[in-house]
């Protein structure tokens, strides 16, 4: 019931993403997003990772979307995240930047995200190490926070 509801908020938010002259726009962008954080169905992270956008003029939509994802507890969180890792990896934006250092930036999200790294597939492992180096590149700051990921990313779960 609730992958229904959420795949016919997608398609409203799709086609409401077609009509930003519409007047209500804002509202109503805002008020499908916050329609699907209350229905907590995990699928909703990577769906929505679709409309996060660097070309985007309205950055509180884009804020919105990062706030819905981030709602659900760090396991589901980080397990989402990683499985869409290769995706973020190939359309690296700021808006991935931005929600990769904000797990590295929390203690919680970071633990769990290496933990989940120990099985993770050799994909995800990749797009991750990728991903963790785009970070590194774009900002000094982060190695001390990378170096753990990029350990657990580099180990071979054979």
């Amino acid at each position: 019931m609730s992958s229904s509801i959420l795949n016919d908020l997608i398609i409203s938010l799709k086609l409401l993403e077609q009509n930003p002259e519409n007047p209500h726009y804002f509202e109503d962008f805002e008020s499908i997003v916050c329609q699907i954080g209350h229905l907590k169905d995990p699928d909703s992270i990577s769906l929505l990772m679709q409309f996060l956008t660097d070309e985007s003029e309205e950055l509180q939509l884009m804020w919105a979307i990062i706030h819905t994802i981030e709602i659900f507890d760090d396991e589901i969180y980080i397990k989402e995240i990683l499985k869409i890792s290769p995706y973020l990896d190939n359309h690296f934006s700021e808006w991935a930047y931005i929600i990769f250092v904000r797990i590295l930036n929390s203690d919680k999200c970071r633990i769990e995200m290496i933990r989940q790294l120990r099985d993770s597939s050799s994909v995800v492992k990749t797009a991750i190490q990728n991903l963790m180096e785009k970070i590194n590149r774009e900002s000094s700051d982060f190695l001390t926070k990378t170096d753990a990921v990029l350990v657990a990313a580099s180990i071979d779960n054979k």
